[in-house]
């Protein structure tokens, strides 16, 4: 999991496909979270779900990759970069962005 990257795609331990949207990692480079666009709506109404290398540490890396390149996808990286941006909404994400 330490080659996981922006724009990656990992199956899920169920066999769910994710597109990773963002890393974060310890300053030792160990994975420390992977943000996704959420699945499903929710209460928060966030576009994005994050989980941590304990949530996601049986997932397998597919060796496919996503180029994320959309309008959809810069508004979702913007949000991402900085949580009290509400440009999008998880209705605007759930089923359209993988």
């Amino acid at each position: 999991m330490y080659a996981v990257k922006v724009g990656d795609v990992l199956m899920s331990d169920r066999g769910s496909l994710r597109v990773v949207r963002r890393v974060s990692r310890f300053e030792c480079g160990a994975l420390r979270a992977v943000a996704f666009a959420i699945k499903r709506c929710s209460w928060t109404r966030r576009p994005s779900t994050t989980y941590s290398y304990t949530d996601i540490k049986r997932w397998t890396p597919t060796g496919a990759s996503v180029e994320l390149d959309s309008p959809l996808d810069e508004q979702l990286r913007q949000c991402l970069a900085d949580h009290k941006l509400q440009l999008l909404h998880s209705w605007d994400v759930v089923g359209v962005l993988p």
